[in-house]
């Protein structure tokens, strides 16, 4: 089953497989499903994955990931979500120079020299 990066959720059976190619930076969820796993590769990823209900997992421009439901005795659900990418480390370095929080003056707790 392929995934359109049009749609953002997606619902997976037991044994299932999916594959798709992220388009931009995305966050695949599991958010439902009480038992199993699902199992992801990525193509150029010595590593495997395995979610659990509640984990998620940051995908990259271009990977290319394959999914498979296993040990599950009941469909799953998956999220997958567009992620903005942080802004560039001069930008955050100049907004952290320019911005400055005003304090008010405290008022004198004691007699004003004078």
């Amino acid at each position: 089953m392929a995934i359109s990066q049009a749609l953002h959720s997606l619902q997976m059976q037991p044994r299932g497989v999916a594959q798709f190619i992220a388009h931009g930076r995305q966050r695949l969820s599991y958010r439902a499903g009480g038992d199993g796993f699902v199992w992801l590769t990525r193509d150029g990823d010595i590593k495997d994955y395995w979610l659990g209900a509640g984990d998620s997992i940051s995908l990259c421009p271009g990977d290319r990931v394959w999914l498979t439901l296993e040990y599950a005795s009941r469909p799953a659900s998956l999220v997958l979500e567009s992620v903005s990418a942080p802004p560039p480390l001069w930008r955050r370095l100049v907004a952290l120079m320019t911005h400055r929080e005003a304090r008010p003056c405290q008022p004198a707790s004691g007699p004003v020299p004078g």
